[in-house]
């Protein structure tokens, strides 16, 4: 106990980072697929999406892959 290695509650900013940005990049190339879009115009569209529902792009990225649509 005490030992940081073990704290399994903790987490790494870093691997939230690394989930968080793979999430928004499954988003995109589901977005790109569905639209016939570029990467930069599924961006911006997932980000005005988050935007006008009030979420973090992150969370507009789950709530497309869990149901298969944007918020």
């Amino acid at each position: 106990m005490g030992n940081d290695d073990e704290d399994f509650g903790a987490l790494d900013p870093g691997r939230v980072d690394e989930a968080a940005t793979f999430s928004i990049a499954v988003a995109q190339g589901v977005l790109i697929e569905r639209y016939d879009l570029s990467a930069d115009g599924a961006l911006t569209m997932l980000d005005g999406r988050a935007r006008s529902a009030g979420i973090p792009i992150v969370e507009a990225a789950r709530w497309l892959l869990s149901a298969g649509s944007l918020p």
